[in-house]
């Protein structure tokens, strides 16, 4: 996810966002396809099914 790109260093803000990024990979670990992460992630840019199914768990 880049993250020696990103230029939050202040406050709470890295600690914040290291949660959201834990989230985030956690929700595409459940997601059962056999996709590798780096396609997960970028799946639901294209589709809103997919990005349905990542979020709420739910499959169409």
């Amino acid at each position: 996810m880049r993250e020696d790109d990103s230029r939050i260093r202040k406050d709470n803000s890295p600690a914040i966002l290291a949660m959201v990024r834990y989230l985030s990979l956690n929700l595409f670990e459940k997601v059962s396809s056999k996709l590798g992460l780096k396609q997960k992630q970028f799946k639901p840019a294209l589709s809103d099914d997919f990005r349905e199914e990542v979020v709420f768990g739910l499959k169409f």
